[in-house]
C-alpha cells in the first residue's frame, strides 16, 4: 500500500461515541484526538478513546475513532480534529542482497533526517495543527527594520507591525495614566498586603529548610511551605503535591559579616525574618516572643538558629564563640536542649548534628544528657594540655571547669529505661581544667546507664583524677583512633570502666575499643565487666594506677573478651609500677590474648594473671605474644591463680606459664613452679584437657617443655611435673599405636652428663608423701639398683676380683659389687647376690667367647 497526499485538516462535530472516520493512511499510535474546549485545545488521552482497526500489524487508510461513553459526555457538542504524529523510526533490516543493504542505509539517513526536522520545528514559533496554517512573511529586509512582528488582520499570515520606538512610548503614556488610578488603590492594598505578608512570613519562618527541594517537600503536607539554602540566600517553595512544589519567593537579606556581629548587633527586626551572615552562611529566623530555640542579638531581638546544610546546628549560631576565660556553658546547654526538643519532633534518630569550631571551649559540668541520634562533631582534637593552658594549637578542647560530669545518657543506675542510642562525639578533646583535684568514683567525663550503639572517634580526654568513660549495662559502645592521657580515679575507677549493674548478671556486652592510646593512667587504664568485649590495635604505656596505693592490674576484662595486636610497653623503672602488678587481668572465662606485644616491663611481678575457680573461669588461649625477658622474674609472663585442680589455660607457641594457686595435699612450693611450654602443633582445648595436636604444617613436638629455673627447692625446680589426681590410675601414660616398621624407643631419655659421674637417670621413690624410700634407680653408666644395692652392673666384661683359700676352707673375699661381709658366716642373701653376679659374668664370658670363635 501506498501513501496518498495527506488531506486538509478537518473537525468533527462530537455526537456520541462516533465511529469518527480518520480519513488518511496511520501506523500504530500515530493519531491523536484533539478537542476544541473553551479554554483551548485539549488532546484525549489514550484511555479516552480507541481506533478500529489500531494499525499494529501495519499501516492503514481505513479506521475510525470510537470514543468512551464518558469522554463524549464531557466533550458534547465540541469539534474535534484527528491529527497524525507519526514517530519516525525505521525497523526493516536488509536480509540478501547488497541491494536491500543500500536500500537499508538510504531508509535510515531518511528517518534520521525526519527525526532532525522534528527537533527543529519544536524551536521554532509555530501554532497547533488544528489552528493553523500560517502563511509565509513577505517582506524584504529593508521593510522590517526596527519593525515588531504581527499577524494580518485575518491571522493567516505574518506582517510588519509597529516600530519599537512607537510602542515604548504608548508604554510610558499608559504607565502614567495608569499610576494615577493605582495610587488610591494602592493604600488599600497596602494594609491587605501587610497581612497577608505578615502571615506568609511567619509560615515561612517554621517551615523547614534543607539543601534540595525535593527533601524539603518531604517534610511537609500539601499546600506547606518548605525552604531551600541556595549560598547565602533563601528559596520559599510551596508544596503542590508529592513530587511538585511552586517557587515563592526569594527571602534573603543583606548578609552580616559574621556570626559575632550578627548576634552583637543592636537591631530589631519584624518578626519572621530571616537573617543571614557572609562568612559562615548560618541563618537565624526572627521572633517576636520567645520560643524553645532562640538566642538574642546585641538589642535583645530574639533570634531562632535555624540548620545549615545537611541538618546541622553550628555552635557559633549559638552564640559559642571559643576563647580563654569566656564561660559558655549556658549557651552551650542552651544548644543540647534545643537537639534534645527537635529529636522529640523528627522521631528517633532525628535529632540535629552539632558541629564545634576549633578553639577552647568552656563548660561548667552540667551532665547533659544527650538525646539519641544526635552528633557532636568537632574540628579535630586539640594538641594543648589543658584547657588553660592557652589557645589550642588547633582542634576543638571542650575545657571542664570542675569535677563533674559533661555528657550522660540521660537515665540513672538501675533504671529498666533505655539510655540515649546511637549518639556520635568525634574530632575534639575533652579535659579537665584542673588535672590534680581528687574527685569521687561517680564523675567521669562521659558517664550513663544503659547507652547503646555510642560511638567515640578521634576523641582526645584529659580527665585529670577522673574516668574518661563510664557506663553501667553498656550495649554496642565504640571506641576508635581514642587518646587517654592520665585519667582513671587512684585505687577506684578505671580511665575506661564498663561494669554491670549488679554482680550476678553480664549485662553489659559487646564494645570495641581499637587504636586507642592510654598513657601514665592515674588509676587503672581499663575495667572491662560483662561479655564479648573486643580490644585490638591499641597501646597501652607508661604506668597504669601511678597515684595509687593499693596494686592493680593495668586492664580487667571479664569473659569471652580478645585481647588482639596491642601494645603493653614501658611499664618499668621508677614509680611506674606503685599501683600496678600485672597488665591484663582475667576474671571471667574464654578469652583470648594473642599477637600482643609486652616491652620494658621487667618490674611487674606478671604480665597476665587469671583469677576465679578454674570450674567456671578457664578456656582462654594465649598465644603468639611478644615479650621481653629483661627485669625481676624473666619467666613469670602468666600468673595463674585460680582455686581447683589445676589450670584449663589453652597456651600457644612460646608461651611463659606459671601456677600458683593452691595445690591441697601435695608437697609443692607453690609459688614457685615455673613452666615455659613449646608447642609444635596447633593449640586446641577439648573437654578440660589442654594439648598440643600436630597435623601437617606443624611437625614439631606435641609438647615441649624447657626447664627454667625457679626460687625453692625440690620441685620447684623441675622442668616438667606430671601429678595424679585423687583417681587410683596411672599418672603418665606412653603408649606407641604402630606396629609395623622401624620405630624409636618408647621412651627416650638423653642427658648431656658423662657415664662416670655416678648420677642417676631414673629414680623410683615409694611412700612420696609419708616416709620416702627409694625402690629402684638406674644410673648413667647403666648400673640397676634394688633399693641400695646394685642387681646389674654396668660394662662388666668377666667375673673379677674373687680369690678363695681352700686349704683353710674359709669362703672368698670377694672385692667386686657384690660384698659378703663376714666370709667365716656367710649371709644367705649375700651369697645369693654373688651367685647371680657369677652367672651374670658367666654370661658375658660365654657371650664373648662365641663372639671370637672360642665356644660352640
Amino acid at each position: 500500500m501506498g501513501v496518498e497526499k495527506l488531506p486538509d485538516l478537518e473537525g468533527h462535530f462530537i455526537d456520541g461515541i462516533g465511529p469518527y472516520p480518520v480519513g488518511h493512511e496511520y501506523t500504530y499510535g500515530s493519531v491523536q484526538p484533539i478537542v476544541l474546549t473553551d479554554d483551548g485545545l485539549v488532546s484525549l488521552q489514550p484511555e479516552e478513546y480507541s481506533i478500529d482497526p489500531d494499525a499494529s500489524k501495519s499501516s492503514t487508510s481505513d479506521g475510525n475513532v470510537i470514543l468512551t461513553e464518558a469522554a463524549a459526555a464531557t466533550h458534547d457538542g465540541r469539534t474535534m480534529y484527528l491529527v497524525r504524529v507519526t514517530e519516525a523510526r525505521q525497523v526493516w533490516e536488509a536480509v540478501y542482497s547488497p541491494r536491500e543493504v543500500s536500500l537499508q542505509e538510504q531508509l535510515n539517513r531518511i528517518t534520521m533526517g525526519l527525526q532532525d526536522l522534528e527537533r527543529q520545528l519544536a524551536s521554532t514559533l509555530r501554532t497547533p495543527t488544528p489552528r493553523g496554517p500560517v502563511g509565509a512573511f513577505d517582506g524584504a529586509p529593508a521593510d522590517r527594520g526596527d519593525m515588531m512582528l504581527a499577524f494580518s488582520p485575518d491571522g493567516t499570515s505574518l506582517v510588519t507591525g509597529p516600530t519599537t520606538t512607537t510602542v515604548a512610548g504608548v508604554n510610558a503614556d499608559a504607565h502614567a495614566a495608569a499610576a494615577s488610578q493605582t495610587a488610591a488603590a494602592s493604600s488599600a492594598l497596602a494594609a491587605s498586603q501587610s497581612e497577608q505578608a505578615s502571615r506568609f512570613y511567619a509560615e515561612a519562618s517554621q517551615a523547614p529548610m534543607r539543601d534540595t527541594v525535593e527533601e524539603g517537600r518531604a517534610l511537609v503536607a500539601d499546600g506547606d511551605l518548605h525552604l531551600q539554602l541556595v549560598g547565602r540566600g533563601v528559596k520559599v517553595w510551596r508544596r503542590l503535591d508529592a513530587a511538585n512544589s511552586d517557587f515563592v519567593a526569594w527571602r534573603h537579606r543583606p548578609g552580616y559579616d559574621d556570626p559575632a556581629a550578627l548576634l552583637g548587633a543592636a537591631d530589631t527586626y519584624g518578626p519572621d525574618e530571616i537573617l543571614t551572615d557572609v562568612v559562615m552562611g548560618l541563618a537565624w529566623a526572627t521572633l517576636d516572643e520567645g520560643g524553645d530555640v532562640q538566642m538574642d542579638n546585641g538589642a535583645g531581638q530574639h533570634l531562632r538558629p535555624m540548620y545549615s546544610a545537611g541538618k546541622v546546628w553550628h555552635a557559633e549560631a549559638f552564640g559559642i564563640f571559643p576563647g580563654i576565660g569566656v564561660n559558655h556553658t549556658a549557651r552551650f546547654n542552651a544548644m543540647i536542649a534545643a537537639a534534645s526538643r527537635e529529636g522529640a519532633k523528627l522521631g528517633e534518630g532525628g535529632a540535629p548534628n552539632v558541629f564545634l569550631p576549633a578553639g577552647v571551649i568552656n563548660l561548667d559540668p552540667s551532665a547533659l544528657a544527650l538525646p539519641s541520634g544526635i552528633q557532636i562533631i568537632g574540628q579535630g582534637p586539640s594538641i594543648a594540655s589543658t584547657g588553660s593552658a592557652g589557645p589550642s594549637t588547633y582542634g576543638t578542647y571542650l575545657n571542664i571547669l570542675g569535677t563533674g560530669t559533661v555528657f550522660t545518657s540521660g537515665q540513672d543506675l538501675h533504671s529498666q529505661d533505655p539510655g540515649s542510642v546511637n549518639v556520635k562525639i568525634a574530632n575534639l578533646t575533652i579535659g579537665r581544667d584542673d588535672l590534680y583535684i581528687n574527685t569521687s568514683a561517680d564523675t567521669a567525663l562521659i558517664q550513663g546507664h544503659r547507652p547503646a550503639r555510642w560511638t567515640l572517634e578521634h576523641v582526645h580526654f584529659r580527665p585529670g583524677r577522673t574516668a574518661a568513660w563510664k557506663s553501667t549495662e553498656a550495649w554496642d559502645l565504640f571506641c576508635i583512633n581514642c587518646e587517654i592521657v592520665g585519667g582513671g580515679q587512684p585505687d577506684g575507677d578505671a580511665a575506661i570502666t564498663m561494669l554491670n549493674s549488679n554482680n550476678s548478671s553480664a549485662n553489659t556486652n559487646s564494645s570495641k575499643f581499637i587504636g586507642l592510646r592510654i598513657e601514665k593512667s592515674n588509676g587503672m587504664m581499663m575495667d572491662l565487666r560483662g561479655n564479648h568485649h573486643h580490644i585490638q590495635s591499641c597501646k597501652f604505656h607508661a604506668g597504669s594506677n601511678l597515684l595509687g596505693g593499693a596494686l592493680r592490674p593495668a586492664i580487667r576484662i571479664d569473659s569471652h573478651t580478645p585481647v588482639i595486636g596491642c601494645q603493653l610497653v614501658n611499664f618499668q623503672g621508677p614509680g611506674t609500677t606503685v599501683g600496678c602488678d600485672t597488665f591484663i587481668e582475667i576474671i571471667g572465662l574464654g578469652c583470648t590474648i594473642t599477637g600482643n606485644n609486652f616491652r620494658n616491663n621487667g618490674a611487674l611481678p606478671s604480665l597476665i594473671r587469671i583469677e576465679g575457680t578454674n570450674a567456671f573461669h578457664g578456656r582462654h588461649v594465649i598465644g603468639f605474644n611478644d615479650w621481653d625477658e629483661g627485669g625481676l622474674n624473666p619467666l613469670s609472663a602468666i600468673l595463674d591463680n585460680r582455686e581447683g585442680n589445676g589450670p584449663t589455660c589453652t597456651l600457644g607457641p612460646e608461651e611463659t606459664y606459671r601456677y600458683s594457686g593452691p595445690m591441697a595435699g601435695q608437697n609443692v612450693a607453690a609459688a614457685n613452679m615455673f613452666a615455659r611450654f613449646y608447642a609444635g602443633g596447633t593449640p586446641a582445648f577439648a573437654g578440660t584437657i589442654a594439648y598440643f595436636r600436630q597435623n601437617e604444617n606443624n611437625k614439631g613436638p606435641g609438647l615441649h617443655v624447657v626447664y627454667s629455673p625457679g626460687f625453692g627447692a625440690a620441685d620447684g625446680d623441675v622442668a616438667l611435673l606430671a601429678e595424679s589426681g585423687n583417681y587410683q590410675r596411672s599418672v603418665a601414660v606412653i603408649r606407641q599405636t604402630r606396629t609395623t616398621g622401624a620405630t624409636e624407643p618408647e621412651l627416650l631419655i638423653e642427658t648431656g652428663k658423662l657415664g662416670t659421674d655416678g648420677r642417676d637417670f631414673i629414680e623410683g621413690v615409694t611412700d612420696y608423701t609419708g616416709a620416702p624410700t627409694t625402690g629402684f634407680r638406674i644410673r648413667h653408666d647403666g648400673a640397676y639398683f634394688v633399693g641400695a644395692d646394685k642387681v646389674i652392673g654396668a660394662r662388666q666384661p668377666a667375673i673379677a676380683n674373687v680369690t678363695t683359700t681352700v686349704g683353710t676352707g674359709a669362703m672368698p673375699a670377694v672385692t667386686g659389687s657384690a660384698h659378703i661381709s663376714n666370709p667365716a658366716a656367710p649371709d644367705p642373701a649375700e651369697l645369693l647376690k654373688l651367685i647371680v653376679e657369677v652367672k651374670a659374668h658367666s654370661e658375658s664370658i660365654n657371650a664373648s667367647n662365641k663372639l671370637h670363635g672360642l665356644n660352640a
